[in-house]
């Protein structure tokens, strides 16, 4: 494991912040959020594939994907707070910032 600088490790703090706030603000427990945003700086720190439902640009409105579709044809109703690999995963937001430490 690379040791971080002041300025690395502050980006670190101030991004696993941000995203336990905005877990937060979706609905999941402060518990959840915590353990979520440490899973996703070691994904990133990493450089796991995984990847949440919530960080993609096809969900549509908080509940269905609009690439994987049911066997009716149906968009589907993804767990939007697990990380798993998905083939259709696109990042959402154009100012999107990774946290990774090599």
């Amino acid at each position: 494991m690379k040791v971080m600088t002041d300025e690395e490790l502050l980006a670190a703090i101030l991004a696993h912040q941000r995203r336990r706030k905005v877990f937060q603000d979706e609905g999941l427990s402060h518990e959840e959020a915590y353990e979520l945003a440490d899973d996703l700086w070691d994904r990133d720190e990493n450089g796991g594939e995984e990847r949440v439902c919530f960080e993609c640009r096809y969900l549509e409105g908080k509940k269905s994907c609009t690439k994987i579709r049911d066997s009716q044809g149906n968009p589907t109703n993804p767990d939007r707070f697990v990380l798993q690999r998905c083939d259709k995963f696109k990042l959402k937001g154009k100012n999107y910032v990774a946290v990774r430490v090599s």
